[in-house]
């Protein structure tokens, strides 16, 4: 850094930014942000909804308890993350590819 460099200037030519666009500029933070829809905060609002009231059964009306919930919970999301990796496993072995594999590579 030389002594008569401006610190902001440097800093934000070491990220790739143009010297027109200030690093607070709410249009440029909007451009990055990815497009949120209704779908998703009903999807979320959905499965948090369910998944607090599923929580309160098991602990309390079933009378599970809070750790015992939580590892059928776990255990749960444990199975759903090995049935996507398998299907994914699946599918690529099926479709004959691998991991980085492109048609027509060798």
């Amino acid at each position: 850094m030389t002594a008569n460099m401006d610190p902001a200037v440097e800093r934000s030519d070491a990220v790739g930014r143009s010297d027109a666009v200030e690093c607070g500029d709410a249009a440029y933070v909007l451009r990055k942000l990815p497009e949120v829809t209704a779908l998703f905060w009903l999807a979320k609002t959905v499965a948090v909804t369910l998944g607090e009231t599923l929580g309160d059964l098991l602990g309390i009306t079933v009378g599970l308890g809070y750790f015992a919930t939580a590892g059928v919970f776990l255990a749960f999301l444990a199975a759903a993350v090995t049935a996507q990796v398998r299907a994914a496993l699946a599918a690529s072995a099926v479709l004959g590819g691998g991991v980085g594999h492109q048609p027509g590579g060798h």
